[in-house]
């Protein structure tokens, strides 16, 4: 309960160690080093290249002070006997089988550091099996130095291996650079880059790679090539399509009408391209005659002798035919959907996330290191779907499943992003993306509640595909973050709507919630957990019904995406302590949503307050993520031009919510380049800086002095009509409006799923309280200072300077004063727990976590805390007034006031959009208010007929919704008349027992017997009451008992002539004043979703209403 561990570190550890002196120590550089020594023993000598090479490695990876001593450590392996059973053992055990592989290719590294690399290989082969490496990955690697050529994939291999060069018969990855050879590895799940004999510079994590090094490539880094850029998503499209049966694709592309690009499956006269793929290999050609095709801003001819020229291209490529642009990633995104036909036998057809378990399986990518199987089987005439280990939660058509089901003819499949259509009567299936493919947004426009008249969105209409980076730029105050709340489904648009995959989002808003992710500007983070605790608790509470192991598997995955998997154990920090730089905060938010593979990102100024390093590191990051197919919107000011260049698309707003222009960064620079008057040669944008937008949009008017004038020289009205003139004169390559798509089922929460979430928000809570030391220390400290404080000052002595508690006029206060403490106490605690929360709770309410949840966490650990403080309030104050009893008593009614405080706080701490400030302010009137009407001797009831609207109620009307009015009189029938005392209970019971039975112990005893027996007890009894009165009572309390104008001892319950005692009454009263409480803070956590749900009403009212109201058309 009080802390997640991250899994363990070693399999990344080994490879990439930590730059520091500490390293001299640190057991996988030492396993390195064994590694180096076996390796040259093996060899027979030791050459000065080797040596050399092990420096200069320990160098890199560790920095040359602690590389030193390290190298001097090799040094004395090397001169010291080794025991290689055990040395091998030791690394066997420390080592994954993939990280023995990397540790193999270091090997062979090592000693081909002076001679040549056959040479080399006899040697590593001996080490290789000592490390128990299998015989088909020692194949590859010998491979992988010996060949030139392309390397076919093998059954049972552990490493992938794909072959760059410039001749497509031996490539995997055609470049058009005479002479490049590299070498990429996938082992497991990570890549890695061997420069094998490349004659132009290749950079791996921004750093050059020397000949026959071997370099892990990071999550989300790029490979360069020159000035060539291989993205991590090239690779991870490139190794999948190498892995999986080779098949070809072709479709093409046609211009519609209206100047629209549509995506065919086969060819017709609008056909302007044909693009096939094979393998990761893609080819293109030009289907018009007399139009060139510009590759890479490079006019080549569509044909030699009238005959089409198909040429070799790829991702990073970039197309232009007809004046319109072609994303080649876009166009195999939206590529056709795939048919598979059934097979013979009982397995008809097989899904899998493992491509060696057929040839003729659909793939589900998902990254996982387990692979799983799910098939469908057909007995007879019958079909079903048999779903195995698969760790996905699997539909068929809107039910998920989690035995083998029947299938009908009709029924779609949804596992994780794959939809499958089946035609049982045909036997074929049909598998597409199941993702969201486009946004338009049509003629929206949004107006403030406040001022109706006023628009905050004006008419703006756009539309944006798959896989594009969106960046939405404007002046303050534009209307940026009001689009955002828009297009996130959070407001619904005065006028127009918003389409996704064809479907209103605001209509559909709990269809889509599950599939849009938002990073907004605020911290989301919990300072007190480490990197992988937040990224945990956010995966837990997204997903309650998945396996602990899985959790900690996507956990992990996240974590290298944002390149913080290095930082898992390390805590967030708080603005005094920032144990990770703002670039690393930034990217763990982003981490955060990422964990809900959505489909669609908005980030609300995810650079501001970063360096221009760290800056760029946020969009490479996003701009890998839109690789992969997302929709991804950034809000951003003043980018810089290589940021600016990363972006695909450009919503530019002006003041009102104008759109100024929407379209390509490139069509951006040249539209307000020409607004400026500033002339671009050959539509050039490369000396254009991204500052030119804002600087034309906002050219002020110029005085008759030459100085510039506030007003300025274009209203937003004209940039909004001049770009409407423009897109009436463009072409666009947009793809064909799509009809209403399908969108996968997500799964509803049990409530068992939801027992896992208020148990995750426990377990969180608990932990962020118990790790905040000064938090803690302070409200202990606090309860403690003012337990001494009451306890001395209501320690009250007689004339003689004796303490008497029976004679102890300030006890009352005491018990008043506690009341007060306590409830001040718990309110303090609970103040601003929501109010701190805000943004958290806004996402986590995405999240279809409920509130109920997420207060009852809250109040579960604010109680937790609370009876802890009452406890120590009440250890030391007790000990000082002399009262030995009633411990028990106090504690259990005091918390029942400790949980009408929290409920207090936390419903302050509700009200929408209240400051921390303004809570604050609350306090003093709160406690205040339990001071002047909690009916102490002080403050009694009796003087208060001014407020009293009824002058025969003894108690005034506003008392009776005082916390402080029902635990004052508690506690005072508590002292008052629960003192028990087992001496005296013992002398009362013998006493009850001769009175019940006079008659019996009459006759065993006689008469003058039993009467002396019952003088004796009766003295006994009064004997003892005399000296517990005066030891333990209290004779101030007693008089204000006895009285009875404020307080009574029992009470009877309304409507019914039941009489209980004061303390159960009063308890009750408490109880339900905290569930009102609580209920209020229910209803302002979900007043967002009152009005809306009144709003819905409301216009399914005027809908009616209108429909009744419009004439019937008449008959033809």
């Amino acid at each position: 309960m009080l802390a997640v561990a991250a899994p363990e570190k070693k399999k990344k550890a080994a490879a990439t160690p930590a730059t520091s002196a500490e390293q001299r120590e640190n057991p996988f550089v030492v396993a390195i080093i064994k590694v180096f020594t076996l390796a040259i023993r093996a060899d027979n000598r030791t050459t000065l290249g080797e040596l050399g090479y092990v420096k200069s490695y320990l160098d890199t990876i560790c920095g040359e002070s602690a590389g030193w001593g390290l190298f001097v450590k090799f040094l004395d392996y090397l001169a010291s006997p080794l025991d290689v059973d055990a040395t091998v053992n030791e690394l066997k055990e420390l080592f994954p089988y993939e990280q023995r592989l990397f540790l193999l290719l270091k090997v062979q590294e090592l000693l081909s550091a002076d001679s040549d690399t056959e040479h080399a290989l006899p040697t590593t082969r001996s080490f290789a099996k000592k490390m128990d490496v299998n015989d088909v990955d020692l194949d590859i690697i010998e491979e992988l130095y010996r060949s030139t050529g392309h390397m076919p994939r093998r059954d049972g291999a552990s490493i992938e291996v794909l072959t760059v060069a410039p001749e497509p018969e031996r490539a995997d990855i055609v470049l058009p650079m005479p002479g490049v050879f590299l070498r990429l590895l996938k082992i497991g799940s990570s890549f890695y880059v061997l420069q094998s004999d490349s004659l132009y510079q290749v950079e791996a994590n921004g750093y050059p790679l020397t000949r026959n090094f071997v370099a892990k490539l990071q999550c989300n880094y790029n490979l360069r090539i020159n000035n060539y850029t291989v993205s991590y998503v090239d690779l991870i499209y490139y190794f999948r399509r190498h892995i999986a049966p080779s098949k070809v694709t072709v479709v093409y592309l046609a211009r519609t009408p209206d100047n629209k690009t549509r995506l065919d499956v086969e060819r017709s006269p609008a056909s302007l391209l044909r693009v096939e793929t094979e393998r990761g290999l893609i080819w293109v050609e030009p289907l018009k005659e007399g139009e060139s095709l510009v590759i890479n801003n490079q006019p080549v001819p569509a044909a030699e002798n009238g005959v089409p020229i198909r040429r070799q291209v790829n991702l990073d490529d970039r197309l232009r035919m007809e004046g319109l642009e072609f994303d080649l990633r876009k166009i195999l995104f939206e590529t056709v959907p795939e048919e598979y036909s059934a097979q013979s036998g009982r397995v008809a057809l097989t899904i899998t996330n493992h491509p060696a378990a057929s040839q003729h399986a659909v793939l589900v990518y998902d990254d996982l290191p387990n692979p799983w199987v799910a098939n469908i089987v057909r007995d007879g005439g019958a079909w079903s779907l048999e779903i195995g280990a698969c760790p996905h939660d699997v539909f068929v058509n809107d039910k998920r499943i989690k035995f083998p089901t029947r299938l009908h003819d009709g029924d779609t499949i949804y596992i994780r992003n794959l939809k499958l259509v089946c035609d049982l009567r045909t036997g074929f299936f049909q598998t597409s993306l199941s993702q969201l493919r486009t946004i338009d947004v049509v003629n929206l426009g949004y107006r403030f509640e406040r001022s109706k008249n006023k628009l905050a969105i004006d008419d703006v209409s756009f539309r944006i595909g798959m896989g594009e980076l969106v960046c939405v730029l404007g002046p303050s105050g534009c209307g940026k973050s009001t689009l955002f709340s828009i297009l996130t489904g959070f407001n619904k648009p005065s006028e127009g709507q918003v389409l996704i995959g064809g479907r209103d989002l605001h209509r559909e808003h709990e269809l889509f919630k599950h599939r849009i992710g938002f990073v907004p500007q605020e911290n989301l983070l919990f300072e007190e957990l480490t990197v992988f605790e937040n990224l945990y608790f956010s995966a837990r509470l997204r997903f309650p019904f998945h396996p602990d192991a899985y959790i900690r598997d996507l956990v992990m995955r996240v974590m290298n995406e944002v390149a913080l998997a290095e930082k898992a154990d390390t805590f967030v920090g708080g603005a005094l302590q920032k144990t990770l730089s703002g670039g690393e905060r930034k990217r763990l938010n982003i981490g955060l949503e990422l964990l809900s593979e959505s489909d669609i990102y908005f980030l609300d100024e995810p650079t501001s307050g970063l360096s221009s390093k760290d800056s760029e590191k946020i969009i490479e990051l996003l701009k890998n993520l839109s690789l992969r197919g997302k929709m991804i919107f950034v809000v951003i000011h003043q980018p810089s031009s290589k940021i600016f260049n990363l972006f695909d698309r450009v919503v530019f707003l002006d003041r009102g919510g104008k759109l100024a222009f929407f379209g390509t960064v490139r069509q951006a620079l040249l539209y307000f380049a020409g607004e400026a008057g500033v002339e671009v040669e050959t539509e050039d944008i490369s000396e254009l800086e991204p500052d030119l937008l804002l600087e034309t949009l906002e050219t002020p008017l110029i005085n008759i002095d030459g100085t510039p004038l506030p007003q300025r020289k274009n209203p937003p009205e004209y940039w909004k009509r001049k770009y409407q003139e423009f897109t009436r004169s463009r072409s666009t390559i947009e793809f064909e409006r799509q009809r209403p798509i399908d969108i996968q089922p997500f799964r509803q929460l049990t409530w068992m799923d939801r027992w896992r979430q208020f148990v995750t928000l426990l377990q969180r809570d608990f932990i962020s309280k118990l790790r905040n030391r000064f938090s803690l220390v302070a409200t202990f400290a606090v309860g403690a200072a003012l337990a001494v404080t009451v306890g001395m000052v209501c320690r009250q002595t007689t004339g003689n300077d004796v303490y008497e508690l029976y004679s102890n006029e300030a006890f009352p206060n005491y018990l008043f004063l506690t009341v007060v403490t306590i409830f001040f106490l718990s309110l303090s605690n609970s103040l601003h727990e929501i109010i701190k929360d805000r943004h958290i709770l806004l996402r986590e309410k995405m999240l279809n976590i409920r509130v109920t949840e997420y207060l009852g966490a809250k109040i579960t650990n604010l109680m937790f805390f609370t009876v802890l403080q009452i406890a120590l309030f009440l250890i030391i104050t007790l000990p000082i007034l002399s009262v030995y009893e009633l411990f028990g008593h106090f504690l259990a009614f005091l918390s029942v006031v400790g949980l009408c405080g929290i409920s207090t706080g936390l419903c302050i701490s509700a009200i929408p959009r209240i400051s921390e400030k303004a809570a604050s302010f609350c306090v003093p009137v709160i406690i205040m208010l339990q001071i002047i009407l909690a009916g102490s001797i002080v403050f009694e009831f009796k003087n208060m007929n001014h407020l009293k609207m009824d002058k025969s109620r003894k108690v005034p009307e506003i008392a009776e919704i005082m916390p402080s009015r029902w635990a004052y009189e508690g506690m005072m029938v508590i002292y008052d008349k629960n003192t028990w005392f087992n001496d005296y209970y013992k002398v009362k019971a013998e006493r009850d027992y001769m009175r019940d039975n006079i008659a019996k112990l009459t006759a065993q005893m006689g008469e003058k017997a039993f009467d002396e027996k019952s003088m004796e007890i009766r003295r006994r009894e009064e004997g003892m009451m005399r000296d517990l009165k005066v030891k333990w009572g209290n004779e101030p309390v007693h008089r204000y008992m006895d009285d009875g104008e404020n307080i009574v001892s029992r009470k009877h319950i309304p409507f019914t002539g039941i009489e209980v005692s004061t303390v159960w009454f009063n308890t009750v009263v408490l109880v339900l004043m905290s569930l009102t409480l609580n209920a209020a803070s229910l209803f302002m956590l979900t007043i967002e979703r009152w009005q809306k749900l009144w709003e819905d009403t409301k216009e399914k009212w005027n809908r009616k209403k209108r429909a009744s109201t419009d004439p019937e058309p008449l008959d033809a």
